[in-house]
């Protein structure tokens, strides 16, 4: 990685000058994430239309996430390592909508719903031990939406 090097310092003196510095060692092979998705999804419709219901199914693991080894060199020590593709999440879920459509006379109305659960859970990240395990950084997050309300229900 490079950054500018707009000015140093000799003595009680600063050169301006303009410059790139190298602040680490780059990787040459870093490559895309990649990932692995499935779902199966449910349409049905019943009773003339009256009722219908959607569900699908979903879960995905992506592989090959950028990432720094912060567990062979901690970050502390102030030598920093190249980015790697050795990152790894899971999310699987759910999502349900279920319909209902009706005509009195010549009003017609129709109503639905959509509820969908989704869970991450980082597989791997290279993190040093954690003395309680609810102090790894952002390990399972699990959320629920029903319609446009969002609900959080992590518990660290």
């Amino acid at each position: 990685m490079l950054k500018c090097l707009t000015a140093y310092g000799y003595g009680r003196n600063y050169v301006i000058v303009s410059g790139l510095q190298e602040t680490n060692v780059p990787n040459p092979n870093i490559t895309w994430e990649t990932a692995k998705t499935w779902n199966i999804g449910l349409d049905a419709t019943l009773w003339n239309g009256l009722l219908g219901i959607e569900f699908d199914y979903f879960k995905t693991r992506r592989s090959d996430i950028l990432t720094k080894r912060s567990a062979t060199i901690p970050t502390y020590t102030g030598l920093l390592l190249p980015d790697e593709n050795i990152g790894i999440v899971d999310n699987k879920g759910f999502e349900l909508v279920p319909t209902h459509a009706n005509s009195i006379n010549d009003f017609r109305y129709s109503l639905s719903r959509n509820v969908s659960f989704a869970r991450n859970k980082v597989v791997f990240a290279d993190e040093q031990p954690a003395v309680e395990p609810a102090r790894y950084s952002c390990r399972f997050h699990s959320f629920i939406f029903i319609n446009e309300a969002c609900y959080n229900l992590s518990s660290g």
